[in-house]
C-alpha cells in the first residue's frame, strides 16, 4: 500500500488504482510524526504539498522513514512545491535527489524585495511562547540567504510609525542588514498603512524587474485605505504578500492585503513555519524558479522511463541535481524533470512538473500515464524479500535483534553484511554478527520507552541487498508490569487505620449500617446566622434608634398633655416672630440713641463690679446688706453714679 498525500486528491490516485496499486488518500496534516508510524506503507507520494503544511516532526519522520526504514518517497511538483514550496533547508530537501538552490544555474532577473516587519507590542513574548519579533529576525535571515549578490533588499519596521530599519542595498551587504535586524525590539502601537506606503514610494522608482513586498504582522492595526494603495501597487507590477502571525491575528485583513496586492496570504500553522513561508516567498518573487513554457522532456538515462513516448509538458519548478542522483528526464534548459537516488536504505524520486491540467494536461490524457506513474511507485517502494526474517527479543532494558537469512530451499546465507537501523525515541544503527549458519544477532540497550521501527539490510558479496522491517515496543519500567493485588499490604493498611478490606468495589460506596439517622442541619445554622446578622445590624444602629425613640416619646407626651392656653400660643407666636431674621434700614437718630444706651450700660456694669469688690472686702457692709429684703435694689451713691454717668 502507498499513501497519497495532497491538499486535494487529484487524478494521480485514480491512475495508480487503475494499475492495481492500493492507495490511501491522506491530507498533509494526517501524516505521522514518527518514522514508526510510517512502517506500514511501502511508499509516500507528496503531490504539490508545500512544506508549511507539514510540521518539522513530520518532515523529519519522512527522512528517517526513507533513510533508516527503507521506505520510498515520490515528490510531485507544482507551484507550491520544491523551492517555491519552502523545501529549502528542510529534511525534505535532504531526502530528495535535487537541490533547491539554482542561483548558479539560472540567470535570475534583478529583484528588489522589501520586508515590512511589525515590531509593535503585540509582537512581544506572551507566557512561555517565543517572541514573534525574534522569529521575524530569523525570517529576515532566511530571505537574505536566498537572494543573489546583486539583488536589492530593504527592511521596514513599524509600530505606530514606519521607519527604514535597513535602507535598500545589495544583498552582498547582508551582514550589515542582519545586524540592523537583530536590534529590533517589540513595543508601541500598530499602524501598517504608512509602512506599506513607504515601501511603495521606493519600489515605484526602482528599476528592478521583480518588485515584491512581504508584510509580516498580526494584522491588529489602525485603519487605513489599504485597498486603494495595494491595488495601485499591483497596477505598477509591485506584488505584495501577507503573513499573519499568531492565533489572535486578523486573518481577514491579511488575506485582503494579499489579494489586493496580487500576492499570497499565509496563516502560520505554528510560529516555527515563518522562515519556511518567507523562504518560499523569496523564491516566488524570483519568477525564474517557475518555468512555464511548453517542452517535451528528453530521456538522458536508460532503464526506467526511456521506453516511453513522452508527451509535452507546459512547465516545471527549476531545481539542481545532487551529485549522487540519477537524472532520467531533462527540460530544454537542461533542468531535471525526473531524478532518482538511493537515500540510506530507501529510495526517493523527484518529478518537478505537476500532475494536474496546469502543466501536465497532455500527460493526463496520455494512454501510458498510469503505467508511467505505477513504475515510479514500484521502483521507489520498499521491497521485502522472503529469504530474510527478523525477530526482536526484548528483555528489560535490552533487546536482541535476530536475523535469519535462508533461501527457499533451506540453504543458509553466510558471510552477509547485515545492518540494523532503528528509529523511534532513540535512533541508531548497529551491525549484526553471525552467530550460526544463516543467523545474525546484535544486542542493544534501549532505556527510552516507546514504539520503535527496525529495518534490517543484508548485503551479499554480489551487491544484492535484502531488506526486512519489524517493529517492537519498549514498555515502561518493569515494576509496573506486576498487576496482581498485594493483599498483605492492603490488609495491613486497613488494620492500622481501623478500616476493612473490601473484595467488591461497590461496597466502598455503599452506606454504612448504623442506628444513627441522617438529618438536615443546614436550617439550624442558616437561622443562627440570620439572627446574628440582625443583632449585629441593630447594635451598630442603636444610637440612631434611641434618638428616634426619644423623639417619638416626646411627641406622644405632647399629644397626651393639656392643650396650650391662649397666653402660651401668643408667647410662641412672639418667640417665632422674634426669631426671624429681618433687615432694617439704619436710622441715624436710633443709632445715636443706641450708642448712648450702650455706654450707660457699660458704666453701670463697671460700677456694680467695683461695689461688689468693696463689699467682699468689708464684711460688715455685707452683713448689713444681707438684712434687706430680697428683690430690693441697692441704690448707688448719687455723686458717684452721677460722675459715672457724666464720664460715660
Amino acid at each position: 500500500m502507498v499513501w497519497y498525500v495532497a491538499r486535494q486528491p487529484g487524478v494521480l490516485a485514480r491512475l495508480l488504482t487503475a494499475q492495481g496499486v492500493r492507495v490511501r488518500n491522506l491530507p498533509p496534516e494526517a501524516l505521522p510524526v514518527t518514522a514508526a508510524g510510517l512502517r506500514e506503507t511501502a511508499a509516500v507520494i507528496l503531490d504539490d504539498v508545500p512544506a508549511i503544511r507539514l510540521s518539522p516532526a513530520q518532515t523529519a519522520a519522512l527522512r528517517d522513514y526513507v533513510g533508516r526504514l527503507g521506505g520510498g518517497l515520490i515528490a510531485v511538483g507544482g507551484p507550491n512545491s520544491y523551492g517555491v514550496g519552502g523545501y529549502a533547508g528542510t529534511p525534505l530537501e535532504e531526502v530528495l535527489p535535487v537541490s533547491m538552490d539554482v542561483r548558479h544555474r539560472l540567470a535570475i532577473p534583478s529583484m528588489a524585495i522589501i520586508l515590512i516587519i511589525d515590531t509593535s507590542g503585540s509582537m512581544g513574548a506572551f507566557g512561555t511562547q517565543i517572541a514573534k519579533v525574534e522569529l521575524a529576525k530569523e525570517t529576515a535571515q532566511s530571505v537574505i540567504d536566498l537572494l543573489g549578490e546583486r539583488d536589492l533588499l530593504g527592511v521596514i519596521s513599524f509600530d505606530q510609525e514606519a521607519r527604514w530599519l535597513a535602507v535598500p542595498t545589495e544583498a552582498r551587504n547582508r551582514d550589515r542588514v542582519i545586524e540592523q535586524v537583530s536590534r529590533m525590539q517589540a513595543g508601541g502601537g500598530t499602524n501598517m498603512y504608512p509602512a506599506i506606503r513607504l515601501a511603495f514610494d521606493y519600489l515605484r522608482r526602482s528599476p528592478a524587474k521583480v518588485r515584491h513586498v512581504i508584510v509580516l504582522s498580526d494584522g491588529q492595526t489602525d485603519p487605513g485605505d489599504f485597498q486603494t494603495l495595494l491595488r495601485r501597487m499591483a497596477a505598477d507590477k509591485i506584488t505584495t504578500s501577507a503573513v499573519a502571525i499568531g492565533a489572535d491575528a486578523d486573518l481577514e485583513l491579511m488575506q485582503h492585503v494579499a489579494r489586493w496586492g496580487g500576492g499570497r496570504s499565509y496563516a502560520t500553522r505554528d510560529l516555527y513555519t515563518i522562515p519556511q513561508i518567507l523562504t518560499a516567498e523569496a523564491l516566488i518573487a524570483s519568477r525564474a524558479y517557475l518555468v512555464e513554457e511548453r517542452f517535451t522532456p528528453q530521456a538522458v538515462r536508460a532503464g526506467l522511463v526511456d521506453d516511453f513516448a513522452l508527451p509535452a509538458l507546459r512547465g516545471y519548478v527549476a531545481t539542481a541535481p545532487k551529485p549522487a542522483s540519477a537524472v532520467h528526464l531533462v527540460s530544454t534548459q537542461d533542468d531535471p524533470v525526473l531524478a532518482t537516488w538511493q537515500f540510506g536504505i530507501g529510495r526517493a524520486v523527484a518529478f518537478t512538473s505537476d500532475a494536474t491540467a496546469r502543466w501536465a494536461a497532455e500527460w493526463m490524457a496520455w494512454t501510458d500515464a498510469g503505467r508511467f506513474w505505477s513504475r515510479l511507485v514500484r521502483w521507489a517502494s520498499r521491497g521485502e524479500t522472503d529469504d530474510l526474517q527478523v525477530a526482536v527479543d526484548h528483555q528489560g532494558d535490552a533487546a536482541t535483534v535476530i536475523a535469519d537469512a535462508v533461501t527457499a530451499d533451506g540453504t543458509p546465507l553466510d558471510g552477509l553484511d547485515v545492518q540494523a537501523g532503528i528509529s523511534g525515541p532513540v535512533s541508531t544503527q548497529i551491525p549484526l554478527v553471525q552467530t550460526a549458519p544463516g543467523r545474525y544477532e546484535a544486542r542493544m540497550q534501549l532505556t527510552a520507552p516507546g514504539a520503535y521501527a527496525l529495518a534490517v539490510t543484508a548485503r551479499d558479496t554480489a551487491g544484492r541487498v535484502r531488506v526486512r522491517t519489524a517493529g517492537f515496543v519498549v514498555p515502561y519500567s518493569p515494576e509496573l508490569r506486576d498487576l496482581t493485588v498485594n493483599r498483605a499490604l492492603l490488609a495491613h493498611i486497613a488494620e492500622t487505620t481501623g478500616g476493612r478490606l473490601l473484595d467488591d468495589p461497590a461496597a466502598a460506596v455503599a452506606p454504612l449500617r448504623t442506628t444513627r439517622s441522617a438529618a438536615n442541619s443546614w436550617p439550624l445554622f442558616a437561622g443562627t446566622a440570620l439572627g446574628l446578622f440582625v443583632v449585629e445590624i441593630s447594635a451598630r444602629r442603636m444610637p440612631a434608634i434611641a434618638h428616634q425613640l426619644g423623639v417619638l416619646l416626646g411627641a406622644i407626651r405632647s399629644r397626651a398633655g393639656k392643650p396650650p392656653t391662649t397666653q402660651e400660643i401668643e408667647e410662641e407666636r412672639q418667640y417665632a416672630e422674634a426669631d426671624r431674621w429681618k433687615f432694617v434700614e439704619p436710622d441715624a437718630a436710633a443709632s445715636e440713641s443706641m450708642e448712648q444706651a450702650a455706654r450707660l450700660y457699660i458704666a453701670r456694669l463697671k460700677a456694680a463690679q467695683k461695689e461688689d469688690r468693696r463689699e467682699r472686702g468689708n464684711p460688715h457692709v455685707g452683713g448689713a446688706d444681707s438684712g434687706r429684703s430680697e428683690g430690693t435694689p441697692t441704690p448707688a451713691p448719687p455723686a458717684r453714679g452721677g460722675a459715672r454717668e457724666r464720664d460715660a
